[in-house]
C-alpha cells in the first residue's frame, strides 16, 4: 500500500472508529441523523477531539434529539442492539455506555434516558428545558 492510499484508508477508516471490538458504524447505521450523530460522539468520546469539543457535540445532539423526538427504530431492533452494546459495556466508562443505551432508547421514543442526562448536565436551554421538564 502506498502512502497516498494508507492516508485515503485512514480517513475512510480511523482510529478513533476502530478502537473498540465492534465499530460505532455497526449501531449507528440503524439510527435517525440527530441519534446516530450523538452515539458517534459518545462513542469516539476521548478519542478524536478534545474532551471538552467532545462534550459540546454530545450536548447538542442530545440537546437536539430531546427537542425534536424522532423514533425510528424498531423496539426489537433497539433490544437486539441494547444486547450487542451491553457486551461491549467494560469497553466504556459507565457514563457513557449509559448514555449510549439511553440513545438506543431515544430512537425507539424512549427519551426518558436522555432526558435525565440533559437535566444533570444542564445542557438545555432554559426555554426548552421549561417546556420539556416544567420549571
Amino acid at each position: 500500500m502506498t502512502p497516498a492510499n494508507n492516508t485515503l484508508e485512514e480517513k475512510r477508516n480511523p482510529k478513533h472508529y476502530k478502537s473498540r471490538s465492534v465499530q460505532c458504524i455497526e449501531f449507528s447505521r440503524h439510527l435517525d441523523f440527530g441519534c446516530g450523530n450523538a452515539f458517534k460522539y459518545i462513542w469516539r468520546e476521548g478519542l478524536k477531539d478534545t474532551s471538552e469539543v467532545e462534550r459540546a457535540k454530545i450536548d447538542w445532539y442530545v440537546s437536539d434529539v430531546l427537542v425534536f423526538e424522532p423514533a425510528t427504530l424498531h423496539d426489537a431492533l433497539r433490544d437486539i442492539l441494547v444486547r450487542r452494546i451491553s457486551i461491549m459495556r467494560d469497553e466504556f466508562e459507565e457514563d457513557a455506555w449509559s448514555l449510549l443505551v439511553g440513545t438506543l432508547y431515544a430512537a425507539s421514543g424512549d427519551y426518558s434516558m436522555l432526558r435525565e442526562y440533559a437535566k444533570e448536565h444542564k445542557i438545555m436551554k432554559p426555554l426548552a428545558h421549561d417546556v420539556m421538564f416544567g420549571s
